[in-house]
């Protein structure tokens, strides 16, 4: 009986993260999340569960920034899309942070909090999450061009030039 309800347990968060992908793809974020936090009730040790939240939060804060952008392009101004786009990249660092704590070895929840320390400007520490990645997965083209590319941003040539 036990075995059995683990089963459906696992089953129903499958399908949970399943919709919450499905959700996620047309935008329809809220939606996503809620999927998502039922399926941390059910199994809150879940990395992947924690790591996916990460990443709607991010998309979410990028879809605000872009429509932000596409105001100030045409004259408006919102001011609260950049502080809300903020809290989302915010909520994405935790869910990340969560997703680390579980499963340290998880180069793709270092690799996804790096670029949301980066859209938050915090270069110093997206770089020092990247190494972290790195340390994981040493030869990532993808996390070393990443790393580069910010080493660039921040002036460090020279250390760039060694990624």
């Amino acid at each position: 009986m036990i075995k059995l309800s683990l089963i459906m347990k696992g089953e129903v968060v499958i399908a949970l993260l399943d919709k919450s992908k499905h959700y996620c793809q047309l935008h329809k974020f809220k939606k996503s999340i809620k999927c998502l936090e039922k399926a941390i009730k059910l199994a809150p040790e879940l990395a992947i569960l924690w790591y996916n939240k990460g990443v709607v939060f991010g998309m979410e804060a990028d879809e605000l920034v872009r429509e932000q952008m596409q105001m100030q392009l045409s004259g408006e101004t919102k001011e609260q899309h950049h502080h809300y786009a903020q809290r989302k990249y915010e909520e994405a660092l935790e869910c990340f942070d969560k997703a680390i704590k579980i499963d340290p070895n998880d180069a793709r929840a270092n690799f996804a909090k790096s670029l949301v320390l980066k859209d938050l400007g915090r270069l110093e520490e997206s770089i020092k999450c990247m190494d972290d990645a790195l340390k994981i997965e040493p030869d990532n083209v993808m996390f070393l061009d990443f790393k580069g590319n910010t080493l660039v941003e921040i002036g460090k040539l020279t250390e760039a030039f060694n990624c």
